[in-house]
């Protein structure tokens, strides 16, 4: 495990550099290469009436989409063996299976991506923005639907995936940890979809982004929503085989109601403690 990567708060000079020489060369390249072109994705998104409901959810997918690529394009264009491993020590620049140090729990069954280990990283880069891993209720009508466990990009009967059945009807996210996804709400969508807009610069109001669990949203099991509920953004993701195991990890970012609890009960300790109690 790069620990020396995980733990910077601040690029590297070394990245300042290779980031310009980037832009200065291989943007439009890797751009060109962005998953968009080629989904029926980014013609729903452009379909859909200015700041409705409907566009927002497509905005939020086109962006997590374009966000995933161009990252997964990042990481194989200066690592394309993989993680480089450090010289000035023991430490090993791969885990034992072969996973990066880039890579988030739940996401990291990189021989069912179409790009293998990039995809990993393409997956740790959505959550250090979103919060987590973006996934929408893609409807009852997608319970038939099965990715091969073998083949990705090919659904059980054999035909090639055809993502124009997708459908957006809830955004989730994904937290890091392999707990419950919570619902985006309408507000928090909207607030998303004004970003970089005359609205936005007109509100004064932060970006929102990481998103985080707002009180009373809908919280739902990961592995209950993948398997059972129809929820993700694609089948091949995840590959769910085995019961639950261990526990979930509970942060207070993820359950504003414990949050609120336990500021209320420091604000009462902290009254006694000010009144000499």
């Amino acid at each position: 495990m790069r620990n020396d990567i995980l733990s910077r708060t601040e690029a590297s000079q070394h990245s300042i550099v290779l980031a310009r020489r980037f832009c200065n060369s291989e943007s439009e390249r890797v751009i060109d290469s962005l998953g968009l072109t080629q989904l029926s994705v980014a013609q729903r998104y452009q379909d859909m009436k200015m700041f409705s409901s409907s566009f927002n959810l497509h905005l939020l997918e086109v962006t997590a989409i374009a966000i995933h690529d161009m990252a997964a394009n990042l990481f194989a264009t200066f690592h394309p063996d993989g993680e480089p491993r450090r010289s000035d020590s023991d430490e090993c620049g791969f885990h034992p299976d072969g996973m990066i140090s880039l890579s988030t729990a739940c996401y990291i069954n990189y021989s069912r991506y179409p790009r293998g280990l990039a995809d990993v990283a393409g997956y740790w880069a959505e959550v250090q923005i979103f919060g987590g891993v973006v996934v929408f209720n893609r409807g009852p009508e997608e319970g038939t639907r099965r990715v091969s466990a073998t083949i990705p990009g090919k659904w059980s009967d054999g035909h090639p995936t055809d993502d124009s059945f997708s459908q957006c009807h809830d955004a989730y996210i994904h937290p890091r940890f392999p707990r419950q996804l919570f619902q985006l709400s309408e507000s928090q969508l909207a607030k998303f979809s004004q970003i970089g807009s005359s609205r936005e610069s007109q509100s004064g109001q932060p970006l929102g982004l990481p998103f985080a669990c707002e009180p009373g949203a809908p919280r739902v099991d990961h592995i209950a929503a993948f398997r059972d509920l129809n929820i993700y953004r694609d089948r091949y993701e995840r590959y769910i085989t085995s019961p639950r195991w261990g526990h979930y990890v509970v942060r207070l970012e993820d359950h504003p109601e414990l949050r609120e609890l336990i500021k209320q009960a420091n604000e009462m300790y902290d009254a006694k403690e000010r009144s000499g109690q």
